[in-house]
C-alpha cells in the first residue's frame, strides 16, 4: 500500500511484539518471513505459521533447540539454522532483520549496508543480522526499542554513541527550539 517508513516500522513493531510474546512463552518461531505475516484490514499485523516452531524447555540456560529434520526458508534463515546448529531466540532476531531490510528497501538482503535507507535504520538492520548470534540484539524487545528510538529521533543502540551523533539526534528532536 506504499506506506511511508514510519507506518512500515509501526507495523513491523507489531510483528516484533508477537515474536517477543512467543519468546516469553519459550517458543522460537524458526521460520519468520514475509509470507508468515499478514496485515488485516484493521492495519494489525499478525504472525502466522508456527508449524516449525520449537518449544524450549523451561529453565533451559541457553534456550537452545535442535534443528534436526526441520524445514526452513534458507533466505530468511540464520547462519546457525542453515548450518543445522542449535538455535536460540537470536535466530528469530536474524530473520526479523532480513525481513526489515526487505520491508524498507524492497530488495533482498545481501550481507552489506544499504545506501537507500537512513544510516540509523541501516545500523539497526545490520545489528540484527550479525553472523554471530551473541552479537545480535539480545532480545526482540531490544530490537523493538531501537526502532522506537529511531522513530523518536533518539540515538539508537546499534550505532556508536559518539558525541557528534548524540548531538545530531538531540538537534533533530528539538529542531523547533
Amino acid at each position: 500500500h506504499r506506506l511511508d517508513v514510519t507506518r512500515r516500522l509501526r507495523l513491523f513493531q507489531q510483528v516484533l511484539r508477537a515474536v517477543q510474546y512467543a519468546h516469553g512463552h519459550l517458543v522460537i518461531h524458526g521460520d519468520i518471513k514475509p509470507s508468515n505475516v499478514i496485515v488485516g484490514t484493521d492495519a494489525r499485523a499478525m504472525l502466522l505459521d508456527f508449524g516449525v516452531a520449537t518449544v524450549v524447555a523451561a529453565g533451559s540456560q541457553a534456550e537452545q533447540a535442535s534443528q534436526d529434520d526441520i524445514a526452513l526458508t534458507p533466505y530468511y534463515a540464520s547462519p546457525e539454522q542453515v548450518a543445522r546448529e542449535p538455535v536460540t531466540t537470536a535466530s528469530d532476531v536474524y530473520s526479523l532483520g532480513v525481513m526489515l531490510r526487505e520491508l524498507l528497501t524492497g530488495e533482498r538482503y545481501q550481507t552489506a549496508a544499504s545506501r537507500t535507507i537512513d544510516a540509523d535504520l541501516n545500523a539497526i538492520v545490520l545489528q540484527a543480522v550479525k553472523k554471530e548470534p551473541a552479537e545480535r540484539y539480545v532480545t526482540v524487545d531490544a530490537f523493538w526499542q531501537d526502532i522506537e528510538h529511531y522513530l523518536r529521533k533518539e540515538p539508537v543502540a546499534a550505532r556508536a554513541g559518539t558525541g557528534w551523533y548524540r548531538t545530531s539526534r538531540f538537534v533533530a528532536r528539538h529542531r523547533a527550539s
